[in-house]
Order: structure tokens, then C-alpha cells, then sequence
């Protein structure tokens, strides 16, 4: 698969995979659900990868879903296949399937499902600039990629609910507390 949405390089047993849209704050799309899904897909195919690292372009690791590009799209037709998993699912289901550890590299702001795709790594890494935001509730969205599991695992039950009902952003400070 030709990489648009993110750039791949694998060197010295570490596969890096970069969100590769500063221009749009790496706005995910569901092209970049795939091309992530292929990437991670390979990384673990790789025999000389031992260790995979996610991380975003510019200011920003991911916004969330790009909706100024149509956001999910979707033909009607992909819907009725029992195969079709959720743009944000595929990455994260990848992600926990790894058998290599990932380590996920956050600056500037990852809300939506760019809060939610760091959220099966191994270690997630945050610059003090890192600002997150689970603001599912705030648009009427359900939260996707698995967050509603992964998250209560991560931080207690009792911040998970703070953070997925309020949709309110914090801080490294907060996130990491």
C-alpha cells in the first residue's frame, strides 16, 4: 500500500509510524485508518522491528476526525458487510494485537480519536504541551476505537467517566497524574 496519510520508516529494529497531515493538525480520515492498520500490519510482519513507535507531524499528534474532508463518508453498500469495522477500531485492535511493544509520542493536542488511538500502547509518551479530550458526549457521538474499554483499564473507572461524559480537554498534567 502507497502512503498518503502517513509516512512508515523502519530502521535500527524500530518501525515508526508518523500521522502525516500538519496541514490539517493530522485530522484523522479513514484513509489514515487504513493506511495506519496496513502500517501497523507490517511492522509486526517485520522480523527486524522490534519495537514500534506511533507519533504525529507538526504541533499537534491528531484532533481527531478531519470533518472538514466528510469525515465518515461511508457507502451504504460497506455498511451492510459483516467485515466492516469502525475507522478507529482498526488501529487500535492492530495496536493491542502487537506482539512488538508500542510506544505512542503525544504533543500538542490529541482529542477524539486521537486520544483514543494512544490508548493501547504500551507506553504513551506525552510532551508538556499535550492537551487530550475524549469529546464524544459534546459532539452526540458514541466513543469509538474501544476507548470505553481500554481507558477504565488505564486510569480507574471513576476518571474514565469524568473524562468520556464531560468531553472537557486537560492537560499532561491531569492525564498523567
Amino acid at each position: 500500500m502507497s502512503y498518503q496519510a502517513i509516512d512508515y520508516h523502519a530502521a535500527d529494529q524500530v518501525a515508526t509510524i508518523t500521522l502525516n497531515r500538519p496541514e490539517a493538525r493530522n485530522g484523522y480520515t479513514v484513509r489514515m485508518a487504513d493506511e495506519l492498520a496496513d502500517a501497523f500490519t507490517r511492522a509486526e510482519a517485520d522480523t527486524t522491528v522490534r519495537v514500534i513507535i506511533l507519533a504525529g507531524a507538526g504541533k499537534d499528534f491528531c484532533v481527531g476526525m478531519d470533518l472538514a474532508s466528510g469525515g465518515l463518508d461511508l457507502d451504504p453498500e460497506e455498511l451492510s458487510d459483516s467485515g466492516w469495522v469502525e475507522p478507529a477500531t482498526r488501529v487500535t485492535a492492530k495496536m493491542y494485537a502487537s506482539h512488538k511493544p508500542v510506544i505512542a509520542a503525544v504533543q500538542g493536542s490529541a482529542v477524539g480519536v486521537g486520544a483514543t488511538m494512544i490508548l493501547p500502547a504500551d507506553y504513551r509518551l506525552a510532551a508538556s504541551d499535550a492537551r487530550f479530550g475524549y469529546v464524544f458526549s459534546q459532539r452526540g457521538l458514541y466513543p469509538e476505537g474501544g476507548s470505553t474499554w481500554f481507558l477504565p483499564r488505564i486510569v480507574g473507572l471513576g476518571r474514565a467517566m469524568d473524562w468520556m461524559i464531560s468531553g472537557r480537554v486537560f492537560d499532561v498534567a491531569e492525564a498523567f497524574a
